[in-house]
């Protein structure tokens, strides 16, 4: 009765699309996966998920082999979100100690975020962050030089203007800002950071009617 997250693996992605082999499909864990799935500093794996059964949370599971089984460790509570699309990402305070900070989408205002000092097993209760959107999917993540980059919209009227933000503070602010596309209908960015330090950011444009990346 729940909506499930499943995964198989290509054998050979180097391969012509019509020659690679996939394994067969296994069930990860109850819910939707809608985000990244984040590397913790001791080698646990966390992502997200939610399901439209209890749609005023977004659940996190745990994987410590790998991602070959997964367990439901917690969940952060969330209102007035459809898809919660949600950001995970693991910080340190002043004192050195690493917690964990979600970010969710939201239907109207700013995205909420949560907080957790236990490794994901409790979740402080949703607020409002500084962080606008206009009901969509956004992309956060450390760079390899330790600061954060956000691909998110800048000055938006709907799902125009998206931007890459940087943060050399941690997300508390975002002083450096590029256009990336100025459109109407562009959404749900993602970034891979290659290993000299170049960024390859894809997103969709005009989804319901072209259906471009």
């Amino acid at each position: 009765g729940k909506m499930g997250t499943w995964a198989a693996i290509c054998e050979n992605p180097g391969a012509n699309p019509e020659d690679m082999i996939w394994t067969t499909p296994t069930r990860l864990f109850d819910g939707r996966g809608n985000g990244k799935i984040t590397v913790l500093e001791n080698g646990e794996w966390l992502t997200t998920a939610f399901d439209w059964m209890e749609r005023n949370y977004s659940k996190v599971y745990s994987s410590v082999d790998g991602g070959q089984t997964w367990t439901f460790k917690g969940k952060a509570e969330v209102t007035g979100s459809t898809y919660n699309n949600s950001i995970l990402l693991e910080k340190k305070d002043s004192n050195g100690n690493n917690y964990l900070w979600m970010v969710m989408r939201q239907l109207e205002g700013n995205m909420k975020e949560s907080f957790s000092y236990d490794g994901g097993v409790t979740w402080t209760n949703g607020k409002t962050s500084s962080i606008a959107h206009p009901n969509s999917a956004i992309y956060i993540g450390w760079t390899s030089t330790g600061k954060l980059l956000m691909i998110n919209h800048k000055d938006f009227t709907g799902r125009n203007n998206l931007t890459a933000f940087l943060s050399d503070d941690g997300g508390e602010t975002w002083k450096y800002t590029l256009l990336l596309d100025e459109r109407s209908g562009v959404s749900y960015p993602d970034v891979v950071e290659d290993e000299d330090g170049t960024f390859y950011i894809v997103y969709d444009y005009d989804r319901f009617d072209t259906g471009q990346m």
